[in-house]
């Protein structure tokens, strides 16, 4: 890879920084969010390829914590070393694949710029003419559609099958209330709020995806709520009469101090 000169590193950390301040996070904890900071300062003193290393690496953790917006970060940088290092065709390639996950998680600002930074990039020739980019996009479009299409048909519950779903989610809300009872972390600590958990339970039981959608501010009643789901699992088996594959659920967990009550409320 050739040497890049200052200038063009500083345009890496341009694309790279209204991006984070988007996503608003700033614990330093978070392994993928410490990788492209990390990758961020490699690319400002202009190590590329270790650069490039780092925000690969951030990929994959980032995968297996389902932080969609720090993958589709990632890939953007990615796609901007490749172009100021003249590869066009990798550019693009992961330009397109951060655009699929920003329509995925319709972030505006993201689609936006990435939108348009595909369009710049293209060469100007009549097979990526205006029409060639507006069919480029549209068809990623309809990638992202079909995907959201058939993950939702795994998720809903067959009509024929409401009372025995509901009776299924009633008894994986029974286990996680029982260990989430059970801890009193929160209220030793004087610590009240909620805070609201994803997680996604397979047709074993096993349970995948375990993440906190919504913090209570308190680091320690999040790490109580995802140590309540975990310790629950693994569920009972997904009854097959439901046909279902897996089944997505979003729990929120209140601590109440002023009533001395900790519960749970589900929202699916």
């Amino acid at each position: 890879m050739r040497n890049i000169s200052p200038l063009a590193g500083l345009s890496i950390l341009c694309l790279l920084l209204p991006l984070m301040a988007s996503y608003g996070f700033s614990d330093d904890r978070d392994d993928a969010f410490r990788l492209i900071l990390e990758a961020r300062g490699t690319a400002r003193i202009e190590k590329y390829p270790e650069a490039l290393r780092l925000l690969q690496e951030s990929i994959a953790v980032a995968e297996e914590a389902g932080q969609k917006l720090l993958v589709a970060i990632a890939l953007g940088n990615i796609a901007e070393i490749y172009r100021l290092h003249g590869n066009t065709t990798e550019a693009l390639n992961h330009y397109r694949q951060a655009l699929d996950i920003y329509i995925e998680i319709e972030n505006q600002s993201g689609i936006a710029t990435t939108r348009q930074q595909i369009a710049e990039h293209l060469p100007p020739t009549e097979e990526t003419s205006s029409s060639k980019r507006d069919k480029l996009i549209r068809e990623a479009i309809e990638r992202v559609k079909n995907r959201l299409k058939a993950q939702q048909k795994k998720s809903q519950p067959p009509d024929a099958g409401e009372s025995e779903y509901a009776a299924y989610l009633a008894g994986v809300k029974k286990a996680v209330v029982s260990v989430w009872n059970s801890l009193e972390g929160a209220s030793r600590r004087k610590e009240e709020g909620r805070v609201g958990v994803k997680f996604t339970i397979l047709q074993d039981g096993k349970l995948e995806s375990l993440r906190i959608s919504s913090s209570s501010g308190h680091a320690s009643m999040d790490r109580g709520a995802i140590r309540a789901v975990k310790a629950a699992a693994p569920f009972h088996r997904i009854p097959e009469q439901l046909g279902l594959k897996q089944i997505s659920i979003e729990f929120t967990f209140n601590t109440i101090l002023e009533k001395s009550h900790q519960g749970l409320e589900k929202k699916h």
